[in-house]
């Protein structure tokens, strides 16, 4: 977007977007906690697949925003959908809008110290914007989000979509049996994330399947059936915690990773969280990502969209 203004007699047009602000990245994945006794059959935490459906259905309504607590509401202002050719992932950007609304204290000019009444309506706020990047495989579903301390948090989305999946079942006459939850995924700070569990009560390994032939496996070599990465579970016995476990394996993986091995991709830890609830690490992202800088429009103060987009879709591709 760009600008004009005159210069003595001449036009100077100018880029808009000049300033820069920070803003960081916070990485999960959506999931669904299911209910006990749910006649689906299924335990524990579930990828939220459904969240292509209820996106769609967000999108064919003329009203979508929800209320959220301290008079702050939210809504899903756009998204696009697109799926990829090689591997069928799908891959959503959007934003939601909020604002804080019910509060309209007098303007005041700080230039000339003068005030005047505010001409808000008690139901308006100044609006926010939150960008944010799903992809779903055919094993997760991945959620990234840009933090805006002013915008809507990871739990504001979780309401939001409780609310609207509570909808959309309704509407096609299923019963709702999960809770939508999203569970962090560990980067730099996977031991601190590791220790933070209550306990710890399996542990995912995730390798090459060239490692089944190996001195330390010797499996048969004949496995060209099989996908390349090889899962291997691992369970804690009954009321113990496999958190040592945890450690030793995440300590082999930083080890291969200096000696450029390519034995173990990645780890997952199940558990139990601070409130005895279900979920997971991932070290997925063991890298550390730290802030980005996004140009901001002068005259609004908001960040440029396109540009988070394209910081956003480099992250979560290559999942």
């Amino acid at each position: 977007e760009i600008c004009a203004c005159l210069v003595g007699s001449e036009m100077c047009i100018r880029d808009r977007y000049t300033m820069d602000k920070e803003r960081k990245i916070a990485f999960y994945t959506l999931v669904k906690d299911m209910w006990a006794n749910n006649a689906d059959g299924l335990e524990g935490l579930i990828p939220f697949y459904e969240i292509k459906e209820v996106f769609n259905y967000i999108d064919g309504r003329k009203r979508r925003s929800l209320k959220l607590k301290s008079n702050k509401a939210c809504s899903l202002e756009s998204f696009s959908m697109k799926q990829d050719s090689k591997d069928s992932s799908i891959l959503i950007t959007g934003l939601f809008k909020s604002a804080a609304y019910k509060y309209r204290p007098p303007y005041w000019d700080t230039e000339t110290d003068e005030e005047r009444e505010s001409p808000k309506k008690q139901t308006e706020g100044e609006k926010e914007k939150t960008h944010f990047a799903i992809k779903i495989t055919n094993d997760e579903v991945f959620l990234l989000v840009e933090v805006n301390g002013n915008g809507v948090s990871v739990n504001n989305i979780i309401s939001y979509l409780n609310q609207f999946t509570r909808e959309y079942l309704k509407k096609k006459k299923k019963t709702k049996n999960f809770t939508v939850e999203y569970t962090k995924i560990a980067r730099d700070n996977f031991i601190s994330e590791l220790e933070k569990l209550k306990r710890a009560t399996s542990i995912d390994v995730f390798f090459n399947k060239s490692l089944l032939g190996s001195r330390a496996l010797q499996f048969s070599e004949r496995t060209s059936a099989i996908q390349d990465q090889v899962k291997l579970t691992l369970k804690a016995e009954r009321n113990k915690s496999a958190k040592e476990v945890g450690i030793d394996i995440f300590n082999r993986l930083n080890r291969q990773k200096k000696n450029n091995a390519q034995e173990v991709s990645k780890i997952r830890i199940y558990g139990k969280n601070e409130n005895d609830k279900d979920t997971f690490i991932d070290t997925t992202f063991m890298e550390k990502i730290g802030p980005i800088k996004v140009s901001i429009n002068e005259s609004t103060g908001q960040v440029q969209t396109m540009e988070i987009y394209r910081f956003l879709k480099s992250l979560i591709l290559p999942l």
